[in-house]
C-alpha cells in the first residue's frame, strides 16, 4: 500500500481524535518507530496493524471506522490528485473513468501502486460498479462513494448487490448520483 493512504490515515485519526490518539495508534500497533513517506510503499500488514489499533483505542466497529476512513479520504485523495480530477465536474464521468484513466495517472505518479479494478457501467439512473480487489476493502469504497457525494455536493445512493466477503467474485453496487 502507497504512503499517502498512511499520510490520510493519520490526517483521519488527528482530525476525528487528536494527535495523541494517533501516537497511541502508532505504539498499539508497533509502528512508532516508522514513518510513512507519499510516494513509498508499504506492506499491507502495516496498514491493517493501524487500523486494528485505532479501532481498539478508539472502541469503534471495523466496519465503521474504515467506511469512515473512506469518507474522509475522497476529498484529500482528489485534491492531491487534484491535475487528474480537475476535468471531471461530476462524479458519474468521474466513476466511469476510474479505472481507464484515473488509476492509469495513480499507477504513473506512484509507480508500483496496487489499485483496485472497477468495472463500471451506466445502465438509466444508476452506475453499476464491479469492485475487485485483493484487499477487499469494501466499506472504504462504499466511504469513498459518500465522500464523493459530499465533494461534489450531490446525494449518492448505494446499494450494495453483492459481496466478496460473502464469497462472490466482487462486489456489485448500483449507485444512483441525483
Amino acid at each position: 500500500m502507497k504512503g499517502i493512504v498512511f499520510n490520510i490515515f493519520e490526517d483521519f485519526i488527528s482530525n476525528t481524535f487528536d494527535l495523541s490518539t494517533y501516537n497511541k495508534v502508532l505504539d498499539e500497533s508497533e509502528m512508532s518507530d516508522h514513518v510513512f513517506v507519499g510516494p513509498e510503499s508499504y506492506e499491507d500488514s502495516a496498514f491493517l496493524s493501524l487500523v486494528s489499533s485505532a479501532v481498539k483505542i478508539s472502541g469503534l466497529d471495523m466496519d465503521v471506522a474504515v467506511k469512515a476512513f473512506g469518507k474522509f479520504s475522497f476529498g484529500k485523495l482528489v485534491t492531491k490528485l487534484s491535475y487528474i480530477t480537475d476535468d471531471y465536474d461530476n462524479p458519474t464521468s468521474l466513476l466511469l473513468d476510474l479505472d481507464r484513466i484515473i488509476h492509469v495517472e495513480v499507477r504513473k505518479l506512484y509507480p508500483g501502486a496496487v489499485t483496485p479494478d472497477f468495472s463500471p457501467k451506466l445502465e438509466g439512473d444508476y452506475v453499476i460498479l464491479n469492485y475487485t480487489s485483493k484487499r477487499q476493502l469494501c466499506g472504504f469504497l462504499e466511504g469513498l462513494l459518500e465522500g464523493m457525494g459530499e465533494f461534489y455536493k450531490v446525494k449518492v445512493e448505494v446499494d450494495k448487490c453483492s459481496c466478496m466477503k460473502l464469497g462472490e467474485d466482487s462486489c456489485k453496487y448500483k449507485v444512483k448520483i441525483s
